[in-house]
This record gives structure tokens, sequence and C-alpha cells, in this order.
């Protein structure tokens, strides 16, 4: 059966408006009475934005289509994005359940030939970017059929000419493609595994345009993996069912861990799976491998010699804690080696940072764009100690991690503030490179200091011969921060950065933030109307004493879609007259926050704001011209960050 679906619009002619006494009364415009087809199912526990799909059965490839419900809802534009308007199900062919007409009035009347699109409502599927895309969310699936689907987007595009005084014929297609993933561990194992699907172009969403250029075109794939919490092993066996976006994938690998910590890797890519294709539901059996078990502890790397050029490579989560074991017990031998991640590392439940105040990392290490997975999980943080994926780290590289796991952090004295977490490190002190490292995960801790990225730039040095840079270049923050602290000290939390502290005013040493964002999360507080509460998009806090020259933050946006705290910028916040020199930043006005910093004497130069969720072509112009990196820039289009080949 083809998989795209043929819908039918007739256009009606709206009633006129009754007739007013009032000679200076102007009838209110009304509406346009069109039709369209849409989806939902009522199951007990209430409506489901998703459609009734059926699988066709091709063999070894199986096709889905959908059957009309009279629940079926579809989001109609007409021309802009501000003439949208939900339409429902009037009529189902009673011979064929694929077609179906439906009705629904557009809030602007079209007087002339306009380009129309639609889209069947589902609940991962929903409109962003004040509604001109609409985002399919591919990241965390339940595995079953039902779940997979609801993740599908239809979609259709057409020309309603009025002056033709008839309906609109639209073709529904699919924008989505499904996997039937059958994977074998083995007789006699039960119980339940957590997946992970990663490969070349597989993508955690993807956005469709809704008007622009008449809709339908893809205008942002955000890669990454796609994750299933737990699946079912029946005798030996899971099935799955995964929603993808269609197009052509490589490299794509299963990893698999079962609930008694045992790990196997299924290679999933074959020659009929290169080219995915909307619509499609592949059917895939494996055999995996048992790589090992988490628990398993490692007695040595996947290779290497800890030199720059042969660095120490990780793995495996094993691995990665001989690193944390060797570091956190002051094993100077490897503390300030080179270290290089060679694949994704799921980390479910508790975690002991890398570096410890006493211990701190000192070392590289290169995630070389892999993802830490799963959850970080730190108990009693103890003041002056950091949590993240490195606890403390000082004249360190760190350098292209993503980070993927939620952060949890509770303090062991939640009555003090000086406490410091940050998805990929909780405390810098000194010189140190944060470089290329991206948070996609929520942050949450119950004190002092929280950032997406870093917890806190501590320095000291006060030798103006010799000054120490910490720099943070190139990162990303799309994950919600939250700072659940019920202490009166000062507390902060900050899109990138918790906090900037300098010992005192005689410091020379130096902290950079360049070429970073923060974008459409919220950052804040539990408790935002406490006192000495301070939140912003960049830095949540900056507190120091010397010059503004020792705090350099430019070449930045940041667009949270809220800002929880008394003491809110969209920038950085800070105490008093903290001075730092801010410049070549974009900014987005909320509410709580109008403002680039908490110091209003501070110039905040070529700095501009707006009212999106992404700053504005010649803005990224200007900030890629500020940067003048020879190895990042920022997306003109998307603001997001490029590595230049």
């Amino acid at each position: 059966m083809n998989t795209k679906l043929y819908l039918f619009m007739a256009a009606l002619t709206g009633l006129a408006a009754g007739c007013s006494t009032d000679e200076t009364e102007v009838p209110a415009p009304q509406g346009q009475k069109i039709v369209i087809s849409a989806v939902n199912n009522v199951e007990d526990n209430g409506p489901l934005t998703r459609a009734s799909y059926e699988k066709q059965d091709n063999g070894d490839l199986e096709s889905v289509s959908v059957k009309w419900t009279r629940n079926d809802k579809v989001k109609v534009f007409a021309g802009t994005e501000t003439n949208l308007a939900d339409f429902s199900v009037k009529e189902i062919e009673d011979n064929d359940a694929h077609k179906a007409t439906i009705e629904g009035t557009l809030p602007t009347p079209l007087t002339a030939a306009t380009a129309m699109a639609a889209y069947v409502e589902n609940s991962n599927v929903k409109l962003v970017d004040n509604d001109k895309h609409v985002e399919v969310d591919f990241s965390s699936q339940k595995g079953t059929f039902d779940d997979a689907m609801s993740r599908s987007l239809l979609f259709a595009t057409a020309t309603y000419d009025p002056a033709a005084g008839k309906g609109v014929k639209m073709h529904f297609a699919y924008k989505t493609s499904f996997m039937k993933l059958t994977l074998h561990f083995g007789s006699g194992i039960s119980g339940t595994a957590s997946l992970r699907l990663t490969g070349n172009n597989i993508l955690s969403s993807a956005w469709i345009n809704s008007i622009y250029n008449g809709g339908g075109g893809t205008n942002k794939k955000v890669e990454g993996a796609v994750n299933v919490p737990e699946v079912a092993i029946t005798d030996g066996t899971a099935v799955a069912y995964i929603a993808l976006y269609p197009q052509e994938i490589s490299n794509v690998k299963v990893q698999a861990q079962l609930s008694n910590g045992d790990l196997y890797d299924f290679d999933v890519t074959e020659e009929k799976t290169k080219k995915i294709q909307s619509g499609r539901l592949y059917q895939l059996a494996r055999t995996g491998t048992k790589t090992g078990n988490v628990n398993d502890p490692a007695t040595a790397f996947d290779g290497g010699d800890g030199t720059a050029a042969n660095p120490y490579l990780i793995a495996n989560r094993p691995q990665l804690l001989l690193l944390q074991q060797k570091v956190n017990n002051g094993d100077k031998a490897y503390n300030s080696k080179a270290y290089k991640l060679t694949a994704d590392i799921a980390l479910d439940g508790l975690w002991t940072p890398i570096g410890t105040n006493e211990n701190r990392f000192s070392g590289t290490l290169d995630g070389d764009n892999h993802a830490i997975t799963g959850t970080m999980t730190v108990k009693e943080l103890a003041v002056n100690e950091g949590a993240g994926l490195f606890g403390v780290i000082s004249k360190a590289t760190v350098k292209h991690v993503r980070n993927e796991a939620a952060v949890n952090v509770t303090v062991k004295d939640a009555s003090k503030n000086g406490t410091y977490t940050g998805a990929i490190v909780g405390r810098a002190v000194g010189a140190n490179s944060i470089e290329h490292c991206t948070n996609t995960a929520s942050v949450t801790s119950n004190g002092g200091f929280t950032g997406g990225i870093l917890g806190q730039v501590y320095l000291q040095g006060t030798d103006a011969s010799n000054v120490a840079t910490c720099r943070i270049e190139a990162c990303a923050n799309d994950g919600n921060v939250t700072n659940a602290s019920t202490t009166t000290s000062t507390s902060a939390v900050g899109g990138i950065v918790g906090t900037l502290n300098t010992a005192n005013d005689k410091v020379a040493d130096k902290m950079v933030i360049v070429g970073c964002y923060n974008r459409k999360n919220e950052i804040g507080f539990t408790e935002p109307t406490r006192n000495s509460t301070y939140v912003a998009g960049i830095a949540g806090y900056a507190n120091h004493k010397g010059e503004a020259d020792n705090i350099e933050i430019y070449a930045c946006w940041e667009s949270a879609a809220k800002l929880a705290g008394k003491g809110a910028a969209t920038l950085i916040a800070s105490a008093g007259t903290t001075k730092y020199n801010v410049h070549h930043c974009w900014a987005r006005w909320v509410d709580e926050a109008k403002n680039y910093g908490t110091n209003k004497n501070m110039p905040y130069s070529e700095c501009a704001h707006g009212n999106a969720v992404k700053p504005y072509g010649t803005n990224v112009e200007t900030m890629n011209t500020a940067w003048a990196s020879a190895t990042y820039s920022f997306n003109k289009n998307t603001g997001e960050i490029n590595v230049k080949k």
C-alpha cells in the first residue's frame, strides 16, 4: 500500500457578520472555513495525539500507513506562521479510511493564491521557534510500536487559490522512518536492557519548516543518539521499534546495557539500510557481542602511552573509572597524561567525579565528540569540591566532550555555598582550557554554584609577568540548569558557568569566555525570590575586585526561555560593582532580565538583543568577526557552532 495519504480540502464561504445599529462599529473580520484530515486515538488514560497506524507487510521491509479517525487533529498554515489554525476530521471515506475530509477556519481569509502547509499532531511533534518550525524529538524513546508512531511526522503542502472556487487536494507524506530491531543476546538471558543507537546521521531531533518556501524543508538536524531506557528480554531476545529521521546513515550501532550490568554491542548497518526511506519500517535481526560488564574493574586502558601523540584510549565505563581512580588516589604518573575517548560511555547511577581539590586533574582529555550518557548522581559534595564529569581541574585541557547524562548533585552541608557543579567540570582552578564541549541534559544541584558546562572558575595568581588564563571556548548548553539551594548565602546559576571568582584585587590571572552559547532552556532557582540568588545565561555570578580586563566575555549569545533568580541578567550577573569586559555578544530579552549585565556602568560594546531564540544573521557575522577563530565559527542561519575543515 502507498504510504502517502491523499487528503481533500473544500473551501467554504464564511457567514456574514450580524448587523449593528451603531454606525461607527466595524464588524469583526470573519475567518475562512476550509477542510483537512488528522489523527488521535483515545485510550483509558485519556486522548493521545497520535495516528491510528497500520503496518503493511512487504517481506523484510514493512510500510506504515495511516487510517484516519474522528479524533485526529491537524495544524494548518496559510502563508505565514500567524495564519495558523486547528483542523478536525469531519468525514472519512467509507471504502478507504486512508482518505478523509476535515474542516477548520483560518483566522485571516486568503484573497490570492497562497502556499499552504499542514501536519498531523503527535505527542512528540511540536511547534517551535515562534511557530516557524515543527520539531520531531527522537532522543528518548520507549521502544514500542505506538511510541515510535508518536514521532511520525505526516506533512503536506499545496497552493490554495480562492478564485478557483473549489477545494484543494493535499498529498500527505512521511518525514519519518522506522526500524524494528530484534536483538539476540543468547539463550537463557532474561531481564531488561537499556539501548543506545548511534551512528553517522542519526539525529536526536529535527526541525521542519512550517512556512518557509511553502513549508516542508528541513531547517535543522541535531546529530546525537536515540536512547531506549528499558526493553524486556525474553528467552534471550528483545524487540524495539525506533523512529528515525530518513536519510543516508552509516556506522550505526546499538549499545545495550542489561540490568545486571552486562554490555553488548550490535552492528546495525547493512547495504539495504544505508538509505533510510520515509514511511518504511525496516525489520532487522542482529546477534550481539558481549563486551564486558559495567562493574568489571579495568586494569589497563584500551591502548596508548599517555603522550600527546599517543594518548591513553578510553573505550568504556571501567576504563573511565580507571582514570578516575588513578587521579583521585593521587597517582602522579597518570594525573597529567593525555587521554582520548573512543566510544560513547554510559554512566547510569552514582558517580565520583574525576579530580578532587587535593588531587586535581592536570592532564588532557579529548572526547573526540563522543558522549557521556545516562545519569551522573553525586552525593554529599563537600565544600571546595566540584561535581560533573570532572570534579576539580588545574592546568588541564578538556575538549570535544558531549554530555547527555542528567547531572544530579546533593551537597554534604546545604547551609554552605562553596560547592560547584557543572555538566563537564565542577571547578577549574588557575590556567585551564575547556574547548568545544556541549551539554544537552539537565543539571541540578541543591547547593552553591551551578553551570551548564562549568561550576566555577577560580583565579588567584598575582604575578603580572606570568599570567595564567582559564579559557572557555566554543561550548554550548541546551539543558535546563537548576539550583535547589536553600542557603541564605550567595548562590548562582549560569548557562555556561555558575560563577567567576578571583581571590583578591591583586589577581593578575585572566578568564575568557568566547564563542559560547546557551539557548531555549530554563536557568535558575527553585526558590527564585530569595535574596542573593544570581542567574544569567552565560555567567551566573562574577565576584571580582580587580580590573575589568581580568574577565572577558565576547562573541557569545544566549536565548534562555526563563531566568529565575532575584539578581538576573542575560549575559552576566555580578556582585556590587564587579568589573568585566563584555563585547560583541547577543542576548534574548526575557521578562526577568532586559539587561546584559548587573553592573549597568559597563559599556557592553557592540552587544545586541532581540526576542528570537537565536541571533540574527548580521549579529552572527559581528560575533564571528570578533571571534576570529581559525577553528570555529557560528552558523549564520542557526547560530550553532561549526568546526572549520
